[in-house]
Parts: C-alpha cells; structure tokens; sequence
C-alpha cells in the first residue's frame, strides 16, 4: 500500500492495467496532481485517465539503462549531463516539472515521444526473437530497420530514411561506450518485457490499419491494397514471430 503522504507527483513505471487493484485503489485514494506513465504502448494513457480521472497524465520517456542486481537493488545509467526522462503532456505543467527538478527531465514534443520507441523497438523484438542473443541481432538487421521505419511512419506519419549499416553503427557504439555489457544486459532485461514489446508492435501495426485507405483496410485478404501491406509486412512479420515466442 503506498503511504497516505501527499504526493505531488507519482511515476508509473508498471503499465496501468497490470496494476493490483489495492495499488490501484491507493494511488486513487492520494489522488496525485501528476501522474507520469513510463509505458508508451498504444491504449495506456488512455487506461490511465480513466483510472485516475483526478490526476493529470503525462508520459515520461525513460532515457536511462536500468538493472536489477541483487534482491531489491537496481543499478541506473545515462550518459553524464543528459536528463533521465523525456516528458511530454501539458506545457505548463512540463514547464513547471522541468523547474522543480532541473535537469532530471526535458520537454519534448509529443512527436518525439511517438517516435522514440517506435525507432528501437522493433530491435528490441528482433533481439528477443534471437533469443537475447545480441550476436544474432547484428546479423539480422534488415527485418528489424525496416519495420523501424514502417512504425514510425505508423506512430507519426512521417517515413525516415533508416538503414541496417547505421543501426550496426549505434550498436557498436553502444558496446564502446556503455559501462555495462550491453550484450549480455539487452538480452536479460527485454527478454522480461517481450509481451510489452509484441504490445507496441501491434498498437503500430493498427495505427498504420487506420491510415491506410478504407479499401485497404478490407478484413478479406484478396480485397486488401498491396500497397498497404507491403507497407506493414516487415512489421507483421516480426510481430508474428515474436507473438510465436511469447504465445507459446
């Protein structure tokens, strides 16, 4: 149960429908002016305002590496100088978080938050289909760029130039410059998270359904634009093997 303290602002690093419902039922009890979701899947802000109609709802993208050690301590890691979250909701509200707590956190557009995840994800998926083996990942990138670049297409509208080379690029760097095995800690911590993963996958995968044409959005396959679905196919695919691991 969380203490019946006044809180001014509470982060929620579980997704809100995986609440208990005695958390759940404390939170609204505190009734908190703020609450900051670090899940980005499609659907939960939503859950969230109306779980907690009293409190206003911001996301906050975490830009930190975060693990688990020993018991109940977890070690943290960014790179020095730059905020642990992203946050983007209300302005003022923003504004006002980013004065309180300095340089833990940055505004961004609600279009940067969209299109975060939507950009490594799908390596997050594809690392996860490989078992966690990293190795693996770097020598199947073609998959996961190009639905990396259907799903920001799907998140904001918006087709980026991406490519399998530069992802090798920042993965290297990544094993360079991170203090922590990258390799080893990638394959751990998702593979814990992959029924969120295969969550985000498909809430793209429906975003890009509803910007397709109405005739693409046939539920018969013979009727469907083959346009739209080569537009989505490297998406569904990896959707689909990651949905063969977690169902199984």
């Amino acid at each position: 149960m969380a203490s019946l303290e006044s809180w001014d602002l509470m982060v929620l690093t579980t997704r809100p429908g995986d609440l208990d419902d005695s958390v759940a039922a404390s939170i609204v009890a505190l009734s908190p002016p703020i609450i900051a979701l670090t899940s980005q899947v499609d659907g939960d802000r939503d859950i969230a305002a109306s779980m907690f109609p009293e409190s206003e709802i911001l996301i906050f993208s975490p830009a930190l590496l975060s693990e688990r050690t020993t018991g109940r301590n977890v070690r943290y890691w960014h790179p020095p100088g730059t905020p642990v979250f992203m946050a983007s909701g209300r302005r003022e509200t923003v504004a006002a978080l980013r004065r309180e707590l300095g340089g833990l956190i940055v505004g961004v557009p609600g279009v940067m938050i969209s299109a975060s995840p939507a950009v490594f994800i799908p390596y997050v998926a594809e690392l996860s289909v490989r078992e966690g083996n990293w190795a693996a990942l770097e020598s199947h990138l073609r998959r996961p760029t190009q639905a990396a670049s259907e799903a920001v297409n799907a998140a904001i509208g918006i087709r980026l130039p991406m490519s399998a080379r530069a992802a090798r690029l920042v993965l290297d760097t990544l094993e360079r410059c991170v203090p922590i095995d990258v390799s080893q800690y990638a394959g751990r911590h998702f593979g814990r998270h992959e029924g969120q993963t295969l969550d985000m996958l498909e809430g793209w995968i429906r975003r890009a359904a509803r910007r397709a044409p109405t005739s693409a959005r046939s539920e018969h396959p013979a009727l469907r634009e083959p346009g739209a679905v080569r537009d989505m196919a490297a998406l569904r695919e990896l959707a689909q093997s990651l949905r063969l691991r977690v169902t199984k």
